[in-house]
């Protein structure tokens, strides 16, 4: 079996040979933008086996072009998987004569390829078509007029052909027709609203400026500023009071003034919280725990803790300043895990051999991390849990003691069970379960999957997540 019959894909990768290493115009609305180093950086491993290009013998060669449709597979954007790709083909056609495990790739990722742009050429029309719907403003018009001249861009560098293409695939790339006109269209409304907006400005711009000086010295006055917040008060919307109050204060810094102004807002918080939405009363909280009025640290941290419990495993929730995803609950117990991860730290300060239960970022996280990261009251409902150990199952690697802690990290059976709750990230992160080797480490690539054989416990490279459970029960008195 040959390639003859292929000549016009054949063509394609010699012909794009150069575009296949200028950046400017694989981008998706952005021609300068360059392929981000996290895009890459968990991928480098399945290239560092092989010699230098002109080492390698044939076998080799297909094999390093396996490996780079590999990595264009597990690629996130669709224009980089596209140059990847591009790559590969690029690589395996001087063999495809040859060697049939080299037509068979050569074909599979001229497909991929090809699908590939046509789902990004599909992204960025859409992209684009929700910026034109939504635009007002000149600059509202300018981003989309610009978001549709790249999509024209990408068109004119990456063509499509049918035969290689998925039929849906194609059929929905070629719909997006009017990318140039859509661009036009945008520039022409761009323009419009500019010149507009210098007359109706030239004309209302006195009117405005006499309106405002004279809505604003009199909304500030201090008599109807403090009367405006009694009415509010009196009429039981003490959320409306306490910011007429705060204004007045603004001007007088009347002691008065800021204590009717701490009082109204305190029974604003109270009203909401109580409610069917008690989140509507988090920034009053906040804002009053953060000056220790009246007892509002206790009362930030029960709101917290009533919408912790009130969370189902897959929600985010706020706690101690910081987002976290419910994962699973016992009883009153949640179980939550920090949703971004914490840098520079490693799993084992110097290296060497370690587990669990003898790493110093267990240390961490149960010394440092609680105490500067969460409030007194947070820390009450920190449970201290029993942490079980878990070894490698890849070679029986022991993962130590089982712990008592109040933070702790997910094991690798736990990041497999949780994983439908467990969004991707750019950077990996650890988990407590032991590597291959010693003094290394099992974690979470940036796909979820849980790298069993282990990472240098020592690099600050990887990072953590670390996980908590909160006892949402009311203490009783």
């Amino acid at each position: 079996e040959d390639i003859s019959d292929e000549s016009a894909a054949a063509e394609d990768v010699s012909d794009e040979s150069a575009a296949a290493e200028d950046p400017e115009e694989d981008g998706p609305l952005n021609p300068e933008e360059e392929i981000p180093e996290e895009e890459l950086t968990h991928l480098y491993p399945l290239l560092k086996a092989f010699p230098p290009e002109e080492e390698r013998t044939p076998e080799q060669s297909v094999a390093h072009a396996l490996s780079l449709g590999e990595m264009a597979d597990r690629m996130l954007r669709n224009d980089y998987k596209a140059k990847y790709f591009r790559k590969a083909m690029a690589e395996l056609k001087p063999l495809a004569d040859t060697m049939p495990e080299a037509l068979k790739g050569f074909r599979k990722y001229r497909k991929k390829m090809y699908n590939a742009r046509a789902r990004f050429r599909a992204e960025s029309y859409k992209k684009a078509c929700k910026l034109q719907k939504k635009a007002r403003t000149e600059d509202d018009f300018r981003v989309a007029a610009e978001a549709f001249e790249a999509a024209v861009r990408y068109e004119k560098k990456h063509r499509l052909k049918e035969k290689y293409t998925s039929p849906k695939l194609f059929e929905k790339a070629e719909k997006c027709t009017d990318t140039a006109e859509r661009a036009a269209f945008c520039r022409k409304r761009q323009a419009e609203i500019r010149k507009k907006g210098v007359y109706r400005r030239r004309g209302i711009l006195a009117a405005l400026v006499v309106l405002a000086a004279g809505l604003i010295l009199f909304s500030r006055t201090p008599q109807y500023m403090r009367l405006k917040g009694d009415i509010e008060l009196k009429a039981g919307i003490p959320e409306k009071a306490w910011q007429a109050y705060y204004e007045n204060y603004r001007v007088t810094k009347s002691p008065e003034v800021y204590a009717a102004y701490q009082d109204s807002r305190y029974k604003a918080a109270v009203s909401a919280k109580n409610s069917d939405n008690p989140g509507d009363s988090w920034k009053d909280w906040e804002e009053m725990a953060k000056k220790d009025y009246l007892d509002s640290r206790n009362q930030f941290t029960d709101l917290e803790r009533l919408l912790i419990e009130r969370a189902v495993p897959g929600d985010t929730v706020t706690f101690g300043g910081k987002e976290w995803t419910v994962l699973d609950s016992e009883g009153s117990l949640r179980l939550l895990i920090r949703k971004e991860a914490i840098a520079e730290i490693p799993f084992q300060e110097g290296g060497g051999e370690c587990t669990w239960g003898t790493a110093s970022v267990r240390e961490y996280l149960n010394g440092t991390y609680p105490e500067k990261n969460f409030s007194a009251e947070e820390l009450s409902l920190l449970a201290w849990h029993e942490i079980p150990a878990e070894d490698n199952r890849l070679n029986g690697t022991s993962g130590g003691e089982a712990t008592l802690d109040r933070m702790f990290l997910l094991s690798a059976s736990e990041a497999e069970q949780y994983s439908a709750h467990l969004g991707e990230t750019k950077r990996c992160w650890w988990l407590r379960t032991p590597g291959t080797q010693p003094g290394t480490m099992a974690f979470v690539n940036t796909d979820k999957t849980v790298m069993e054989y282990g990472y240098d416990a020592a690099s600050a490279k990887i990072r953590i997540k670390p996980c908590i459970w909160i006892e949402t029960a009311v203490p009783q008195e």
